[in-house]
């Protein structure tokens, strides 16, 4: 993956997760599906649909936030759990990461507390 384009990668992920503590999120949902990758956040208990993301830049998404959240990106076929500390507009932000197989990928529940 070239400079540029892990570049793009980190801000679309910060941009989301920006996104979602702004609307008063509690989860942000990332979901592999055959038309790419649907990013849905839960306000209020509900899900809302965000943007559906191109299935060649789905697969560096996931893998980023496997990495921040200290995964393992190579596997894929089993369940993981882990944690992010950042900070963002002057405020430590803990989020829960959870991984799942799905039928056209992983899905990840990001907690957002």
């Amino acid at each position: 993956m070239s400079h540029s384009i892990s570049h793009d990668i980190i801000q679309i992920v910060d941009a989301i997760i920006h996104v979602a503590v702004d609307r008063g999120a509690s989860d942000i949902h990332l979901e592999s599906q055959e038309s790419g990758l649907r990013v849905r956040f839960r306000v209020d208990g509900l899900l809302y649909d965000h943007q559906v993301i191109d299935h060649v830049a789905a697969a560096h998404i996931i893998a980023r936030v496997k990495v921040l959240a200290h995964i393992d990106v190579a596997q894929t076929r089993i369940a993981q759990d882990g944690k992010v500390n950042m900070t963002y507009k002057n405020k430590l932000i803990d989020l829960r990461v959870a991984t799942f197989p799905a039928v056209h990928g992983e899905k990840i529940v990001i907690r957002i507390l």
